[in-house]
């Protein structure tokens, strides 16, 4: 079903005139460069250069810090190789770092006091496996002044000579680029240098060695905030631990401090100090036991993410425990606390240690498949995705798709190199009839991330003109299709951007039919139908129509009548989703002159209200 689905999905943006081509046509295989090294059995070392920085090129631009001048000439290079018939790929690669270096190495300066720039820039120059990495990890919303400052940190007041524990240089680095400032570096180094000194002294103590784990698992890692008491007192404690699971649970759950918002342990707790041995002894909530998991995790180097999210029937909140461990083909999460699964949590959020940006599990998740894809791979991928960003430059569109669909089959987890892909799509840069097989392949690729296929699918929506409606709707209809099973918070989304999409082409009532529709779909997944509720509202209030708005919230209200109960238990009452109906309506009850049923409402809020938080 869902294949048929896609396929209709596809056939709406194709032209009439367009038919099928295979992806060496549709991307123009003609002017396609042969077979480069990428495509051979993988020889999955990297190369180091040890005679010269880049063998065959002028390195002075490098050497004499001339960043400019170096990264204009190193691009001119990289051009005439991404042109060639058949391009040098161990050339290109070799550039590639050249280029990195150029771009990267002028916040040097900025980031370390002067005279010591130079130097450690030179010192850097030394270790081109790392500067490799920083080229893949700092991306645009890091500050890279920061990154460099924590890397000279590093590498002054830290144990090791040289930087043998590359990755976990780069996941401190990028992790905390925007909190180490220049009065740090005149000190003992802070949390940073405190964290880098326990993971490299404990390393052999670890199951999984952070001087092999890739730096965007170990970003995971170090984003972890506990003393250094309590990291020790993790370690011997659990040092062997392998299991998230066993973690979350041996925290107590404090049944007193749920049911009427506080605790005897509670208080001992916040009197003791909030440390991981006092929470394992007090107890405390689904947070609490969150907290604590990730943390021990942390402190043994597992990488682990605390999520939160709402129930989908009662509108809860509530915290789990997300945990990795190494497996033959990469790494995989474990969940502890999401009970009933993602079906009974669709989706949960967390704080992204690298950017501070609010992130899905999915998006987490979605990262964490880089693991499957060895250095190498990843590396040539990260050549041919800038080759494409310069062809592109330069206007040369057939081959710039060449090069990006190359990074998508060398590492298929490349998010920038899809996004280029679509973005090429929307603006016509592309044959539409590449379309189909591009997107079928991508929804199946990419079934458990549905965020992102549907962030593709939004550029690819640009292919049909703005006012062709009920090609637009039809679209919308058909997508829906392809999420709404498996993902009923990505499904209620795009149902509610179908309704935003009539109502910016001046059509109101079929707005809200969709709308209506989608609440009442949704209406037992609370915290998706609260979003969809607040469009229906405002259509309503524009016809001056709140009557029979408030008609519609009781025939919703009737899907929760019977949750009552459970709104009155625990700490979390308020954010239920029966809690905010029954609100809703006593103020809109107050608001059209209803004051009898007004007061129901707030007879039925009353044991709700004055439950102590």
């Amino acid at each position: 079903m869902r294949r048929r689905a896609v396929q209709l999905l596809m056939c709406l943006l194709l032209t009439p005139a367009c038919c099928a081509l295979s992806v060496g046509a549709a991307f123009g295989a003609d002017a396609a460069p042969g077979p480069p090294a990428a495509q051979d059995p993988e020889k999955d070392k990297a190369e180091e250069f040890k005679d010269s920085l880049i063998p065959g090129y002028d390195d002075a631009f490098i050497v004499q810090g001339k960043w400019a001048e170096g990264l204009a000439y190193y691009e001119e290079e990289l051009v005439k190789i991404l042109a060639a018939e058949k391009p040098d790929l161990a050339a290109g690669q070799r550039l590639l770092y050249a280029h990195d270096v150029c771009r990267l190495f002028p916040a040097v300066a900025k980031g370390v006091p002067s005279p010591d720039d130079r130097p450690f820039a030179q010192w850097l120059l030394q270790y081109p496996n790392l500067v490799r990495l920083l080229g893949a990890a700092v991306r645009p919303e890091d500050d890279a002044v920061g990154v460099f400052r924590v890397l000279y940190l590093l590498k002054v007041k830290g144990p090791l000579r040289k930087p043998a524990f590359e990755n976990l240089m780069v996941a401190l680095a990028v992790v905390y680029d925007k909190e180490v400032t220049a009065a740090d570096l005149g000190g003992d180094g802070g949390k940073v240098m405190e964290l880098f000194r326990y993971y490299v002294k404990h390393s052999a103590k670890f199951r999984d060695n952070p001087k092999s784990m890739p730096y965007f698992m170990l970003k995971y890692v170090v984003d972890n905030g506990v003393t250094a008491k309590e990291r020790d007192w993790a370690l011997k404690r659990y040092g062997g631990s392998t299991s998230v699971g066993q973690l979350y649970s041996s925290v107590p759950y404090d049944m007193k401090l749920k049911d009427e918002g506080e605790s005897k342990n509670r208080r001992r707790l916040l009197e003791d100090g909030y440390t991981l041995e006092n929470i394992k002894r007090y107890g405390g909530l689904c947070g609490d036991q969150s907290y604590f998991a990730t943390r021990v995790c942390k402190s043994i180097c597992i990488p682990a993410v605390g999520f939160g999210g709402r129930d989908t029937k009662t509108g809860t909140a509530h915290a789990w425990a997300s945990a990795a461990r190494k497996t033959g083909d990469g790494w995989r999460w474990t969940d502890a606390g999401r009970y009933g699964g993602t079906k009974g949590y669709v989706v949960g959020g967390a704080r992204d240690p690298q950017t501070g940006k609010t992130m899905t599990d999915r998006e987490c998740w979605l990262e964490t498949q880089l693991s499957r894809v060895n250095a190498t791979r990843r590396l040539r991928a990260r050549f041919c995705l800038t080759g494409a960003i310069l062809m592109e430059k330069r206007e040369n569109v057939k081959r710039a798709a060449v090069y990006v669909r190359l990074a998508t089959q060398l590492n298929p987890y490349n998010v920038d190199a899809w996004m280029m892909i679509a973005r090429f799509c929307s603006e016509r840069k592309l044959k539409t009839d590449t379309i189909w097989s591009f997107y079928e392949a991508m929804v199946e690729r990419f079934k458990d991330y549905p965020q992102f296929t549907k962030g593709i699918l939004d550029q690819l929506r640009e292919l049909i003109p703005e006012d062709e409606i009920q090609k637009h709707a039809k679209l919308y209809d058909m997508t829906w299709e392809v999420y709404q099973k498996r993902h009923p918070d990505i499904g209620a989304q795009i149902l509610a951007e179908k309704g935003d999409y009539l109502m910016a082409r001046g059509q109101p009532k079929a707005a809200l039919n969709v709308y209506a529709d989608a609440v009442m779909r949704y209406r037992r997944n609370g915290p998706i139908m609260e979003v969809l509720l607040k469009r229906v509202e405002k259509v309503y209030r524009s016809r001056d129509a709140v009557k029979s708005y408030v008609k519609f919230v009781e025939q919703v209200m009737s899907a929760y009548r019977d949750q009552r109960a459970a709104a009155m238990k625990g700490v979390g009452h308020r954010s239920t989703t029966f809690y905010k109906l029954a609100s809703h309506l006593r103020d809109l009850y107050v608001e059209i002159g209803d004051k009898r049923k007004a007061r129901a409402y707030e007879k039925l809020l009353k044991p709700i209200k004055s439950k102590r938080r």
